[in-house]
């Protein structure tokens, strides 16, 4: 992904109160063999209509990933939400950040 358009998306993005290790995101993370293709959901379900809905996010990696919970919850809340987690601190300017960002080939929602 290019590193310009990722920082666009974090300035463009809102503050959110919540931290990247809350319980109340129950993120799932399937992925291929390879670890290079992988998919981030959640499952939503509604107590008064009962109607269970799902959001996704599908990552393809240049080379073989395997995402921590921050870099997970992440790119669920910056793609999905369009949300800044309070813990990001600049994440993109450190070394494992770069990398990370440079690894990320395509993203598809």
């Amino acid at each position: 992904m290019d590193y310009a358009k990722f920082i666009e998306l974090v300035r463009h993005a809102k503050p959110s109160q919540v931290y990247t290790g809350s319980a109340s995101y129950k993120l799932k993370v399937t992925t291929n063999k390879d670890h290079t293709l992988q998919k981030i959901y959640k499952k939503s379900y509604c107590k008064h209509c009962n109607v269970t809905g799902i959001k996704e996010i599908m990552i393809q990696f240049k080379e073989p990933q395997r995402l921590s919970i921050f870099q997970a919850c992440l790119i669920y809340m910056l793609f999905i939400e369009n949300k800044k987690p309070m813990d990001y601190a600049s994440y993109h300017k450190c070394v494992a950040g770069k990398r990370f960002i440079d690894n990320i080939q395509e993203v598809r929602k």
